[in-house]
């Protein structure tokens, strides 16, 4: 018995058992298609949100203050003016643990990547945590807990850098 588009139609308009099934299976494919279109959008959004996070970290990384931080703690570090060194090296790594405080946060909020971040910067700040740590293992050299104790999620992207950067050169060898 083959049935008609106009008689299935009619039949699902007019027996409201059918109608009503028909309905919620409408009904049910729609918000699927709803909520399909969503979640690419939130998923689009999210990707979007953390390349502009990760944009702005490396705008930060970039910024002119942080490498006046950078190069004057170089400075510091080849001369070995002692003097020099007690007075200025501890508000260099402050600066530079201050900046990287944002960029922990960024990573903490979910608007950077962090294997991607370390990826691009994790050498770099593999090797700056690593001169910070030497300096301070030197004998009658600064400790730096006071701006560990200010910035304590900068000390630890330093230390999560060292990790990566570890751990990325194991796999590799």
């Amino acid at each position: 018995m083959e049935i008609s588009m106009c008689d299935f139609i009619r039949r699902t308009l007019t027996d409201p058992s059918i109608f009503w099934t028909a309905l919620e299976s409408l009904a049910t494919i729609f918000a699927a298609t709803i909520i399909f279109y969503e979640l690419r959008r939130a998923r689009q959004e999210t990707v979007a949100h953390k390349f502009e996070g990760f944009q702005y970290a490396l705008r930060l990384l970039a910024s002119e203050d942080f490498q006046r931080y950078i190069t004057a703690f170089n400075f510091l570090v080849e001369n070995r003016n002692a003097d020099k060194r007690s007075t200025n090296m501890p508000l260099m790594v402050q600066g530079i643990l201050q900046t990287l405080e944002v960029v922990q946060m960024l990573i903490t909020e979910k608007y950077l990547d962090e294997d991607l971040f370390f990826k691009t910067e994790g050498n770099r700040l593999a090797n700056l945590g690593l001169q910070i740590r030497t300096l301070e293992e030197e004998k009658d050299m600064l400790r730096f807990e006071e701006q560990r104790r200010l910035y304590p999620n900068g000390h630890k992207l330093l230390v999560r850098a060292e990790k990566w950067k570890e751990k990325f050169s194991n796999k590799n060898a």
